[in-house]
C-alpha cells in the first residue's frame, strides 16, 4: 500500500438544492461525486441555468416544490467560476441564498450560505438567520479534498425583539487519503479522518466510479455506483453526466425532455427498490461560447 504525498484530506457533505458538494466537486446533475472537467463539445460549453424540484405524492410527481435560476457572475470552466442563486424552501418558506467561488489555481472552493426562516410557536414567533462559510482545499489529481474549515453565525429574533447573536461556531477537519490499489486504470483510495470510519473510492481520470462507506469495524454501510447514460445527446453535450444506483436497490434514470441548439433540459427520476418514484427534478442547461 502506497500513501499519497499529501498530509491530509477533507471530506464534507453539503447538500444544497440543485448542486451537491462532496469534497471539492461541484456538480449540476446526477454526478454527485465527480469533477466535470470536460467542457462539452467543440462548439462551446453547456452549463446549468435552472433547477426545478417536484413534490412526489404516492409515487407521482404532482406539483413543483420550488425552482430557481443560476446567476453566473464569472465562468471559465467547471473548476473556475463564481455563482450565486437563491430559493425559498417550503413548507416554512425558508429563504436561502448561496454564493460559490471555485479557483483551480489555488485549489480552493468557498461556499457561503445564508438561510432566513421564521417559525411560529403558539403566540410567539422566532426568526433564525444562519450565515455559514465553508472553505474547501482540494487535490486536483484525485478530485478529493485536503482540508475543510467552516464558520457559522446564528442570529435569533423573538417576537420582533432585539436580535440575539450567538457565538460563532468554527471548525476545521483534516482528512487522510491512501492509495490502496490500482486495477486496469482504476485507482482505489481509502479516505478517512483517523477516527475509524472511512470511505473507499474507485476513481478513473479524476472521475469517481464507485464509493463505499465503512464503519470502524470494516462493516459496509452501503455502496454508490455511477454509470454513464447511453443517451447520445447527453454524452455529447454534458459528457461527464452520470447516473447513480445504490446497493439497497435505489436507482436513477434520466430523460431528455428538450434539446435545441441553445438549451438542454434533463429530467432525473429516483426510484426505490420497489420501482416506486421517490424523487424527480429537472436540470436546465444553456450553451455558452467561451
Amino acid at each position: 500500500m502506497r500513501k499519497l504525498k499529501i498530509k491530509s484530506i477533507f471530506f464534507i457533505l453539503l447538500i444544497i438544492p440543485g448542486i451537491l458538494f462532496i469534497g471539492c466537486n461541484v456538480v449540476d446533475n446526477d454526478n454527485e461525486n465527480n469533477n466535470n472537467n470536460n467542457n462539452g463539445n467543440n462548439n462551446g460549453n453547456w452549463r446549468q441555468s435552472k433547477y426545478k424540484l417536484y413534490n412526489i405524492t404516492n409515487g407521482i410527481a404532482d406539483s413543483i416544490s420550488y425552482e430557481f435560476e443560476y446567476n453566473w457572475i464569472s465562468y471559465i470552466n467547471e473548476n473556475n467560476f463564481e455563482l450565486k442563486y437563491s430559493y425559498i424552501m417550503p413548507p416554512q418558506n425558508a429563504q436561502t441564498e448561496v454564493h460559490i467561488i471555485k479557483n483551480e489555481s489555488t485549489h480552493i472552493q468557498i461556499v457561503s450560505v445564508m438561510s432566513d426562516i421564521t417559525q411560529t410557536f403558539g403566540a410567539n414567533t422566532m426568526r433564525s438567520i444562519t450565515e455559514s462559510t465553508i472553505t474547501n482545499d482540494y487535490d486536483l489529481v484525485t478530485g478529493l479534498g485536503l482540508r475543510s474549515t467552516s464558520v457559522v453565525n446564528l442570529t435569533t429574533i423573538i417576537n420582533d425583539g432585539e436580535p440575539t447573536i450567538s457565538t460563532p461556531t468554527n471548525s476545521e477537519t483534516n482528512y487522510f487519503i491512501e492509495l490502496q490499489d490500482e486495477i486496469d486504470g482504476v485507482s482505489i483510495y481509502k479516505h478517512s479522518t483517523g477516527t475509524g470510519i472511512y470511505t473507499l473510492y474507485k476513481v478513473k481520470n479524476g472521475i469517481t466510479l464507485e464509493y463505499s462507506n465503512y464503519s470502524a469495524d470494516n462493516i459496509l454501510y452501503g455502496t454508490w455506483i455511477y454509470t454513464y447514460p447511453e443517451n447520445s445527446i447527453i454524452r455529447t453535450k454534458v459528457p461527464n453526466f452520470m447516473l447513480s444506483s445504490y446497493s439497497n436497490g435505489q436507482y436513477r434514470t434520466v430523460e431528455v425532455i428538450l434539446d435545441s441548439e441553445v438549451e438542454l433540459i434533463l429530467q432525473v427520476k429516483t426510484f426505490n427498490n420497489e420501482n416506486i418514484l421517490i424523487s424527480q427534478y429537472e436540470s436546465h442547461y444553456e450553451k455558452i461560447v467561451l
